[in-house]
């Protein structure tokens, strides 16, 4: 059995008030190994705060950009970290895929990267069925608004 690679999501820790992304230490798609900065805050005081990879992995997207400011537990970045096989945490593949559809039973219209993104972090895309065509952007800030809620 070969190892599979789940997405984790990357959020910023703890702090009072807001901070502002002010690094981001690795291109999208390098590999960084594990406890390296992936981006640097700046928080009000003026301290400086680095945001590490959990584990060693792939960085899959930085879901902010230098300047934009965040708060604490916010989505910060998808790292695409290979785990090893356990039985239970990849299910077998389906044999069909099936089409998504809103919960009023018409078609949802998605793009690809948007879909493999909601795939990868299991988000029901009828979820988001009132947007129109449904994005990567508008998958990120669906959950960043579920992770937001869950505070």
């Amino acid at each position: 059995m070969s190892a599979a690679t789940t997405t984790h999501l990357i959020c910023a820790p703890g702090f009072d008030g807001s901070a502002t992304v002010t690094r981001l230490h690795h291109p999208v798609g390098a590999h960084v190994a594990a406890d390296v900065a992936l981006l640097t805050l700046t928080l009000a005081d003026g301290s400086r705060q680095d945001v590490a990879a959990p584990e060693a992995g792939v960085l899959a997207a930085f879901t902010a950009e230098i300047g934009d400011r965040v708060l604490a537990g916010e989505l910060l970045a998808l790292m695409d970290i290979e785990e090893a096989p356990t039985g239970w945490l990849f299910p077998p593949e389906p044999a069909g895929i099936e089409a998504a559809k809103d919960s009023s039973g018409g078609w949802l219209t998605v793009s690809v990267d948007a879909a493999r993104l909601a795939a990868r972090l299991g988000v029901d895309l009828s979820e988001l069925a009132d947007q129109g065509r449904i994005d990567v952007a508008d998958v990120e800030h669906y959950v960043r608004e579920q992770l937001a809620q869950r505070r």
